[in-house]
């Protein structure tokens, strides 16, 4: 662990001017298997109180969520329909289709019920986010309407304006 950080405890900082809460998770050297699907799942768990304070405090318009890790997704939707406000998803890894691929979920049953939850809970967006037409490609696979997708490359945002967004 590096220096200031703590394993297992909650940090708060700010970086270059914004904040930043860095939220536990548990990690393994060797991580293989079951320990590269608990990890991801022990950082949602322990985000979830930090992530429903902040909504309750400031009542976001709009609630943003970055996968890796879809495990967070639920409580950021969640969160949205009980304020009212309109859901962002950031897709930068499907997290599903990547475990199945290496071996860490193994079993057709198994991976039906992951993408089954997958499917659900990327539907539930507003606005699917990604950087690569390959990802909006395996997205609208996925059964995601395209008029809700969005590709954001980010020489856009920073003015290279060779690189476009598109529908």
């Amino acid at each position: 662990m590096r220096e200031p950080y703590r394993a297992y405890a909650y940090a708060s900082e700010i970086l270059d001017g914004i904040p930043v809460m860095r939220c536990p998770m548990a990690m393994k050297a060797d991580a293989g298997g079951l320990w590269r699907l608990l990890a991801p799942l022990s950082f949602a768990i322990a985000a979830a109180p930090a992530l429903v304070w902040r909504l309750l405090r400031f009542r976001p318009d709009v609630v943003m969520c970055v996968e890796p890790t879809l495990f967070s997704t639920p409580v950021a939707l969640l969160g949205a329909k009980l304020l009212g406000a309109r859901s962002l998803l950031h897709v930068q890894d499907l997290e599903v289709d990547a475990a199945l691929g290496v071996g860490h979920i193994k079993g057709v049953a198994i991976g039906r019920a992951g993408f089954f939850c997958e499917r659900l809970l990327l539907k539930g967006f507003n606005r699917v986010v990604t950087i690569s037409e390959k990802m909006r490609a395996a997205l609208i696979a996925k059964g995601l309407e395209p008029a809700n997708i969005t590709l954001l490359r980010i020489g856009w945002i920073w003015g290279d304006h060779t690189a476009t967004e598109s529908q």
